[in-house]
């Protein structure tokens, strides 16, 4: 009997308690290969295998009573179908976790950089951006609380905090970064930019025909759509400016 044993050790090797074992024990999905004369539950090798197993299925947030219904059909298909779900649960996970580090990331990057705002420009180097548009909207219009509402509603997957607004002759798109599905190219490229805190729309505007005024006055010419980020993110800085960012590319 020297192979099997207690259900103290078996929690102490799991690194759970034996409080958690006899509840899987009570709800019919993990039971001792044997009781001894002493009243000591006894576990062998496959009863670790099988106890692995349930925590794992716990942790992909399967419930006891699917686990139930798991080891009760023999329907390996059920299974697959189980893993294949939670496989695509965790992708998604992964992804929102991937847009948030991102985000934490641009948001300190930003913050960092208001605080030594200057009246000059700055230059950054950027690869390829994949934008998907989101909608778009006629030059006098003023994006609000319902336009950003029905977007959410549409675009529920997106982080709507890095919004990125791209202006050509007669429209402005709202668009986010996305590698997958996207509808335009920002090229790799040398891009110049000012970042601005503004109470309002009309003193954006204002703030951009400054900058083109002040681009002129440097010659320096760029190419491409103008884009401006809303740097909501930072505004937590500041009750009363949002920050933006006014950027284009440098032509060759």
């Amino acid at each position: 009997m020297n192979e099997y044993i207690k259900i103290s050790q078996l929690a102490s090797l799991m690194g759970i308690s034996t409080h958690q074992i006899r509840y899987f024990e009570d709800k019919g999905i993990f039971n001792p290969t044997f009781i001894a004369e002493n009243g000591y539950r006894m576990y062998g090798i496959n009863d670790i295998y099988e106890l692995i197993h349930i925590l794992f299925l716990r942790e992909l947030d399967i419930s006891v009573k699917n686990i139930s219904l798991l080891k009760k059909t023999e329907m390996k298909a059920n299974y697959l179908s189980v893993l294949t779900e939670k496989k695509d649960e965790i992708e998604t996970h992964i992804r929102k976790l991937i847009n948030l580090k991102k985000s934490v990331e641009t948001t300190i990057e930003t913050i960092e950089e208001i605080r030594e705002i200057n009246e000059d420009f700055r230059f950054t180097e950027l690869n390829d951006i994949k934008l998907k548009v989101l909608n778009g909207y006629n030059h006098h219009h003023n994006l609000n609380a319902q336009d950003i509402l029905q977007i959410s509603k549409e675009y529920s997957n997106y982080d709507l905090l890095n919004i990125v607004q791209i202006y050509d002759e007669t429209k402005y798109y709202v668009c986010i970064e996305d590698e997958r599905n996207f509808d335009y190219i920002l090229s790799q490229g040398t891009y110049i930019y000012k970042i601005e805190n503004v109470e309002n729309y009309q003193q954006a505007e204002k703030r951009v025909t400054q900058f083109f005024k002040l681009l002129n006055r440097k010659s320096i010419k760029t190419e491409g759509p103008l884009l401006i980020q809303d740097l909501h993110q930072a505004s937590m800085t500041s009750s009363r400016f949002v920050s933006i960012k006014i950027m284009m590319k440098v032509k060759k």
